[in-house]
């Protein structure tokens, strides 16, 4: 009998341990990579601010962007004047909390961001003939973009 009770103890230790593990959180077990992956590619980001040299934009309060998981994000409802193309590969720079690349293996845009609860800041200076989903005229300059949660 005592050998029974043992038993049953030990099994159910056991399965309390498997169900403990099989409970924890999933995001423990991601890298840093995949945890600001998942982060950014959880939301559409809303534009709250969009400055070029210090200037409010007010042409991008319609301004979307959103990332995924496979590393492509699409940008929308802002003006044809924009400083990156509208869609696009994306990656993380180096370091990896601080810095992403837009249009990742053609324009190669080096942004330095900041992710921070419900919000995305971003910004960079941009020099050059534009994509084809902008004018050339007024993209030179110092871009900032504060994008909040959808």
């Amino acid at each position: 009998m005592r050998m029974l009770f043992w038993k049953i103890v030990s099994l159910a230790g056991a399965a309390s341990l498997l169900l403990v593990g099989a409970c924890r959180d999933e995001g423990q077990s991601l890298t840093p990579e995949q945890q600001i992956v998942r982060a950014l590619s959880a939301t559409t980001w809303n534009a709250t601010t969009v400055q070029k040299d210090n200037v409010e934009q007010a042409a991008f309060a319609d301004f979307t962007m959103s990332f995924t998981g496979t590393l492509t994000y699409a940008a929308s409802g802002g003006p044809d004047l924009l400083p990156f193309p509208a869609s696009g590969s994306w990656e993380l720079g180096t370091p990896l909390t601080t810095q992403l690349i837009l249009g990742a293996g053609n324009q190669n845009i080096e942004v330095a961001y900041e992710l921070s609860g419900s919000t995305l800041a971003f910004e960079f200076d941009y020099t050059g003939n534009g994509f084809p989903n902008s004018r050339t005229a007024g993209l030179n300059g110092r871009w900032r973009f504060v994008l909040s949660q959808d």
